[in-house]
């Protein structure tokens, strides 16, 4: 692999909605990256991002709690990126999504649920 073809893999485990206040343990989002160069694989790093120091100005159910515009993840992502020395970059994120909200009925337990033969 020659030095220009060099990536930088970042995996981002975003928390769901920032977290919750009732629960710092849910209070982090994740980065793991690793370098792929000429020479292999580097050794991989992962950090834990801490978000409880940026509360939301809001705390309404649909509305994320912590680091509501995603300021404090996308400074550790610009900071891994810009100590690399790879030329490309590869991210790949497991992050919840949100629906758009609907006006729909309660879901009903169907009659058969769980019933056998």
């Amino acid at each position: 692999m020659a030095a220009e073809d060099s990536v930088l893999c970042i995996g981002l485990d975003i928390a769901w909605w920032g977290g919750s206040r009732r629960n710092p343990d849910s209070q982090f989002d994740c980065i793991a990256f690793v370098d792929r160069g000429a020479q292999g694989w580097g050794r991989l790093q992962v950090e834990r991002i801490p978000l409880s120091a940026h509360p939301a100005s809001s705390a309404e159910r649909t509305e994320p709690n912590f680091d509501e515009d995603a300021r404090v993840l996308v400074d550790a992502i610009e900071r891994v990126v810009t100590q690399s020395r790879a030329s490309r970059v590869l991210l790949a994120i497991d992050a919840p999504l949100r629906a758009r909200q609907r006006s729909l009925p309660p879901r009903q337990r169907s009659q058969d649920a769980g019933q056998s033969g």
